[in-house]
């Protein structure tokens, strides 16, 4: 290639580049502008996951007492649903103790209804007829009853809060009903 070839070749280029359209560049400031709102949105997406995730706040034991005192309609739920199939002392004893829970709370002074789940089916409450557990939670919600929930499992504990009180434990903690013990 010759000089001037190599002369008109370049000046094609130049003329090829000048005729592009220039790309305009943002602002200055404009992307660090959009990163921290990007951040920001992830950042109160990620605070409200957490605390949809944290539910409600755990109540210590004299907290739970007096929010009782202050609580004309108890629900007492006998949840059957993790009772392991074929152990009828579990099974009685969860039984138990919701009924001792029951009177205790009659006996107080409460009006106090009871429901039993079972499977998909719950019986008990206002309402006659079997109704699945998801029905009877919105009808204890709904007339703004606080629940004692008493259940089997495997790890033993009773936790207390807002809306509902939690009992949970294997047959011989069912069998003590501590929480039927905790008003007397």
């Amino acid at each position: 290639m010759t000089m001037a070839n190599e002369k008109k070749e370049a000046k094609k280029g130049k003329e090829a580049k000048a005729a592009e359209p220039k790309k305009e560049r943002a602002p200055p400031g404009l992307d660090a502008k959009l990163a921290l709102g990007i951040l920001v949105i992830i950042l109160v997406a990620a605070a409200a996951y957490v605390y949809t995730q944290q539910g409600e706040k755990e109540l210590s034991l004299s907290e739970f007492r007096g929010l009782l005192n202050s609580t004309q309609n108890i629900t007492v739920v006998q949840d059957l649903r993790s009772v392991p199939e074929g152990d009828s002392a579990a099974r009685q004893n969860l039984q138990n103790c919701g009924v001792q829970t029951v009177f205790i709370f009659s006996y107080l002074g409460k009006n106090v209804t009871s429901y039993a789940y079972e499977g998909s089916t719950c019986v008990g409450g206002s309402n006659s007829g079997n109704r699945t557990p998801a029905e009877c939670d919105s009808e204890i919600s709904g007339e703004g009853r606080y629940a004692i929930v008493i259940s089997y499992g495997t790890e033993d504990k009773t936790k207390f809060y807002a809306s509902h009180a939690a009992y949970a434990g294997d047959s011989a903690f069912l069998a003590d009903c501590a929480i039927s013990k905790i008003l007397r």
